[in-house]
């Protein structure tokens, strides 16, 4: 091993080609080398870390800074590694450029040890901010620099960093943010290597007043890709040779990143919990986490709130028993859901609060761990507005379609009057003849018998038409109830054929063979078929057609009943095709275009849907689709 003392007279050069062109006796002394077995032996026997990729790196550092240095191992002739410090220059000799390397051995290994043993006892018990400030004291003291200063980086790509300690002059400083701009930081920090200004600092960083020297040292983080911070040193007189022990440092580097990613994981943990803290006690929605039957894990802030319990109260208590008794069958069926592909599922239902009665929409969402359920995280919102919404808008729909149906009965009031004069004539005519019978001298019985007999059947038509009037024109609830479509299809007809028939148009019914029967509100419903039907006779009477519209009912799904009114008119303005059912949109010269508006709520309303479309053969074709009750599923 070498011994000898620092010789900066130990010398070699080699050209760009790697080739050995002269070696100092010192150092064939040094390594007990003959000069002919010297010159023969290849450059990385003699430097392991010497490679050709080394090399070049080597002449490029030198062409761009004058210098450069490394530090490595010699091997002597007896095979032993030596650590060295070796500093590279550029020089002219013999009509090419060369490269020189002055060789010193680096400070003793019993003196690194001393180093790092020295800085480790201080730093063994701190952590954290702690931990940054007794390394910074201690490396400054051991080293007798003037100060050191450890960093964190602020942003990536790197152009400031923030001193987690700054000790200068035997205190500490308070700690800054600063720019890497124009400092000998810049270097270290943005191209990841460690920068010895051994002497002469201030020439090359004038803003450096005061530091004679500078050793800064990268941390790199767990996967040494990003640097994250640095270690700085800086002295008033120069640094001697031997000043930066590579493995010493590498050790404090590798100890500083640790504990500067512990305290980054800390501090963003620390950032994600206030955070989570301030989205869960200050958001409107009711978050709850249950278990696999159902029960409290954990209640948020806004839910204990809402039902006036504290979060111990309802930890093991069923979500279920918040629940008025005759909702807790539409959470029983959403929780049933959980179980199947998707497993998610909502329900809302009605709960007493100090606020009064409210409205609660509940969205379940199910973790599955090893093919069963795990625990569930159920999200509450407050719909009591949307809810009183929806009945400001149900009642609002209910009226348009009275006032609607009015309308349509004063359209048609002329032609009702006749359908029951005809049988009011009938019965005048009837109770006329029955009064000439009872004042003749021979009174006929049979035939007084059959004139009331018609008189009674008139009037009953008469009253049929005028209750089916009323009906048509009552307002009240829309309930709904079990309907035969095919009674309802001819309920509808009676009603418009009084007045198609004036126009010479015949109403034409194809009902499928036994169809179930529809939850409908039979009045709502008709109120669509009588429009369709309107629409229809308005259509063709326009363009001064007669003939038949045909109204069509049958399965159009297994759990779906489609009604069709087609006519022989000329069919959808192309403009108007897909607005149809939208408000105010009319083809009449007179209308206002709600009608089939209200006729897409009613329908919608009720869980169907409309269309309307030019068929193929002619005219225009409207649908309405109902729910089907009794063939496997509800409406």
């Amino acid at each position: 091993m070498i011994s000898a003392a620092p010789n900066l007279n130990a010398a070699l050069r080699f050209n760009d080609t790697s080739e050995l062109v002269y070696v100092s006796p010192q150092m064939l002394r040094l390594l007990g080398y003959d000069d002919s077995v010297f010159f023969v032996s290849p450059l990385t026997d003699l430097i392991p870390e010497l490679t050709d990729e080394r090399i070049a790196a080597l002449w490029q550092q030198t062409m761009a800074e004058g210098s450069a240095r490394l530090q490595c191992h010699l091997v002597d002739c007896s095979g032993g590694h030596s650590p060295v410090d070796i500093r590279f220059g550029r020089i002219q000799a013999g009509g090419q450029m060369q490269l020189c390397a002055c060789v010193q051995p680096m400070v003793a290994s019993s003196e690194a040890e001393r180093l790092l043993q020295l800085v480790a006892r201080t730093t063994a018990q701190s952590t954290g901010s702690e931990f940054f400030r007794v390394l910074a004291r201690s490396l400054a003291e051991v080293l007798n620099v003037d100060g050191a200063l450890i960093t964190e980086c602020l942003d990536f790509p790197t152009t400031r960093v923030h001193t987690l300690a700054y000790w200068t002059h035997r205190d500490f400083t308070g700690d800054i943010d600063y720019d890497l701009a124009d400092t000998p930081c810049e270097k270290v920090v943005q191209e990841g290597r460690v920068c010895l200004y051994a002497s002469r600092l201030t020439e090359r960083y004038p803003k450096d007043v005061g530091a004679e020297s500078y050793l800064g040292v990268p941390i790199f983080d767990a996967d040494n890709q990003r640097v994250i911070g640095h270690m700085a040193f800086f002295d008033s007189q120069a640094m001697p040779d031997g000043f930066y022990h590579k493995a010493v440092f590498d050790i404090f580097c590798a100890r500083a990143s640790a504990e500067l990613q512990r305290m980054q994981a800390t501090r963003n943990l620390r950032l994600q919990e206030q955070k989570y803290r301030l989205l869960v006690e200050n958001q409107q929605e009711l978050v709850a986490q249950l278990d696999s039957d159902g029960r409290f894990e954990f209640a948020s802030p806004s839910l204990c709130e809402f039902f006036g319990r504290t979060e111990a109260s309802l930890m093991g208590m069923p979500l279920l028993d918040l629940v008025q008794a005759s909702d807790q069958v539409h959470g029983r069926a959403c929780w049933s859901q959980l179980g199947v592909p998707g497993q998610h599922g909502e329900f809302e239902h009605r709960v007493e609060t100090k606020r009064g009665e409210r409205w609660l929409s509940w969205s379940l969402k199910a973790a599955i761990e090893q093919g069963a359920l795990h625990s569930v995280i159920a999200v509450g919102r407050d719909i009591t507005e949307r809810r009183e919404a929806e009945e400001n808008a149900r009642q609002t729909l209910q009226d348009l379609a009275h006032l609607s149906r009015v309308s349509s009965m004063g359209e048609m009031a002329s032609a009702f009057a006749h359908e029951v004069n005809q049988p009011l004539c009938a019965i005048l005519t009837y109770s006329q003849a029955c009064l000439r019978l009872l004042g003749s001298e021979t009174t006929d019985v049979a035939e007084i018998r059959h004139a009331m007999e018609r008189v009674a059947a008139n009037a009953e038509l008469a009253g049929d038409i005028i209750q089916q009037m009323r009906n048509f024109l009552r307002k009240g609830e829309p309930d709904l109830m079990m309907a035969d479509i095919f009674q309802v299809l001819q309920d509808a007809i009676t009603l418009a054929r009084v007045e198609l028939r004036d126009d010479a148009i015949e109403i034409q019914l194809e009902c499928e063979q036994s169809l179930p029967p529809v939850r409908i509100n039979v009045t709502q419903i008709e109120q669509v078929i009588l429009n369709y039907l309107c629409n229809a006779r308005d259509a063709m009477k326009a363009v001064g057609r007669t003939g038949k519209v045909s109204i069509r009912a049958h399965h159009s799904a297994p759990r779906e009943l489609q009604i069709s009114v087609l006519d022989q008119g000329p069919g959808i303005d192309s403009q108007l095709l897909d607005r149809v059912f939208e408000p105010f949109v009319t083809s009449k010269s007179m209308g206002i275009g709600i009608g089939l508006s209200i006729c897409k709520s009613i329908v919608e309303a009720h869980g169907g849907r409309v269309g309307g479309f030019n068929h193929p053969q002619g005219g225009a074709c409207f649908q309405l689709t109902l729910p089907l009750v009794g063939e496997g599923g509800g409406s």
